[in-house]
């Protein structure tokens, strides 16, 4: 179809490209290798094979930095990236332990954890319950917070609410948690009579 002559580059031989062959240096340094080129005026080959030599060692390579109780597990159905397979790659990165939530739980989890919604008990009739608010106080006499208490956002403003009022009614004290009030002093079977 087309009739033009491809220009064709000088031929070199492959050996002349490639250098001497691996096969008959088995055994040699580097830097040993390097000085067989040194007939052929090519003095830079053995500067590059002096620094290739004493170039420092790469930290991991051979693997005596690396900790094998800190690798990474791989799994044999997933497909990784050729940057996840390097030797940094390769340890496991610590996991970021996350604070708990400053406004307590979601709604999923307060919904398990919430004995007011577990039970349908309604907490705003209960102020009478001072056993049971005591639970919801601090030592301080303060309500604890919704992320401390672990209730759901209607629970927590509704015991709050009940707290306050047993408060203000002298079913609870004021300023302490009022623990001590419930503790029973009844005689019981383990007493020496």
């Amino acid at each position: 179809m087309f009739r033009f002559a491809i220009p064709r580059l000088p031929s070199i031989s492959r050996s002349a490209l490639a250098g001497p062959s691996s096969a008959k240096h088995i055994g040699t340094s580097v830097a040993q290798r390097a000085r067989g080129f040194e007939d052929d005026d090519s003095s830079e080959m053995g500067t590059l094979a002096a620094a290739i030599e004493q170039r420092a060692p790469i930290p991991g390579a051979d693997g005596s930095d690396i900790n094998p109780e800190k690798l990474r597990k791989f799994h044999a159905d997933r497909p990784y990236m050729p940057s996840e397979l390097g030797t940094g790659a390769r340890e496991a990165q610590p996991r970021i332990k996350r604070a708990p939530p400053r406004l307590g739980p979601r709604k999923r989890i307060a919904m398990r954890t919430d004995p007011f919604y577990l039970n349908a008990i309604e907490p705003m009739n209960e102020w009478q319950n001072a056993e049971l608010l005591s639970d919801f106080l601090l030592e301080t006499g303060m309500i604890k917070k919704r992320a401390e208490s672990r209730l759901t956002w209607r629970s927590q403003r509704m015991v709050a609410k009940a707290v306050r009022r047993a408060k203000a009614l002298g079913y609870l004290p004021t300023w302490s948690r009022g623990s001590d009030l419930f503790k029973k002093t009844g005689p019981t079977l383990n007493q020496q009579q």
